[in-house]
């Protein structure tokens, strides 16, 4: 039990977890289980739901080190956009990666809360 000088006060704000600085291509199997075992949305994954995310996973951490907001936009628009469904898949996969890193502590939470996460497909633009 840690003792208290006189005149201190304990305070009860929350800390800030520390993001950690880690490689992110060392969670994907970590990640796997937590599809397959239902951890990331209270549901388990079909296998073949795994195999497609894996596959766009492996295929962004070919060209990108790190999951963050610049590297996902810079991956979305490398796909062209006659390939919406390709764009989608790759755009899911990314996210559900993501909220594995920020359980793990090393992704910030605000990375699910930016603009970029309201619609991704195709856009109708009138002539």
């Amino acid at each position: 039990m840690l003792l208290l000088a006189e005149g201190e006060k304990k305070t009860d704000t929350p800390q800030k977890r520390k993001i950690e600085n880690k490689n992110h291509f060392e969670f994907i199997s970590a990640w796997k289980t937590a599809m397959a075992k239902g951890f990331i949305n209270g549901r388990a994954f079909s296998q073949a739901t795994i195999d497609d995310y894996s596959f766009y996973i492996d295929d962004f951490f070919k060209r990108q080190k790190t999951v963050s907001i610049d590297s996902l936009k810079e991956e979305l628009a490398r796909i062209p956009a006659s390939q919406v469904a390709k764009r989608q898949h790759s755009f899911k996969a990314v996210v559900c990666f993501a909220k594995v890193l920020i359980t793990e502590g090393v992704l910030c939470e605000d990375f699910l809360k930016r603009k970029i996460f309201r619609r991704v497909g195709r856009a109708f633009h009138q002539c």
